[in-house]
């Protein structure tokens, strides 16, 4: 056991450049700081694309390969919170032309290890929002509310299989893992040209 999670260490310090430069680009700490409207719209539109990319994959990895990662259903009702706080913001989705053509299993599921970073990330900064009185007046608390229901067992369970898959198919997860954060670099930045037409 110990050795599955060192895989795990040296995926997170693999990762670490490519997390703080989506960290830094992203300005989540801004958010948290000085929430307004605006912000908190780009950060929806970029979970909203990133989720949309990457759930189909995650999907296929699961039919094809036998992953048991066993959260699905859940994100499946994530998704759904967003589109509603996003609507309830004035702001309508369309379904996202996709960016990246069919992958592997075990890249999917590298990039879905961001997926569930990210997911991390936003307890963090609902813990932190909801005692802002300007948050809380958007009434648009749906997405971090549904992210935070059952979080831990949820990530128990994909990080059994994640440690499962590591020990043979390192290489593979990692290269996916890297492209996950250089998406959601790239959709955040697409979050901001989609607002200047809203």
């Amino acid at each position: 056991m110990k050795d599955k999670y060192n895989y795990l260490l040296k995926l997170r310090n693999a990762t670490k450049v490519a997390h703080n430069q989506v960290e830094k680009l992203t300005e989540g700490n801004d958010l948290i700081k000085n929430p307004s409207k605006d912000k908190y719209i780009y950060f929806l539109i970029t979970h909203y694309l990133f989720r949309e990319e990457i759930f189909h994959h995650i999907i296929s990895a699961e039919k094809t390969e036998g992953f048991k990662i066993g959260c699905l259903e859940r994100e499946k009702a994530t998704m759904e919170a967003i589109i509603k706080d996003l609507n309830i913001l004035g702001v309508e989705t369309q379904k996202p032309q996709k960016k990246l053509e069919s992958q592997s299993a075990l890249f999917s599921l590298g990039m879905y290890y961001v997926m569930k970073g990210a997911s991390m990330g936003n307890n963090l900064i609902f813990n932190e929002l909801k005692n802002n009185l300007d948050f809380l007046s958007w009434n648009a608390t749906n997405f971090l509310e549904t992210s935070q229901q059952d979080f831990l067992n949820s990530w128990k369970s994909f990080r059994k299989e994640l440690l499962i898959q590591l020990h043979n198919n390192y290489d593979e997860i990692e290269k996916g893992s890297l492209k996950g954060f250089q998406l959601y670099g790239q959709l955040y930045s697409q979050s901001k040209e989609i607002m200047k037409f809203v």
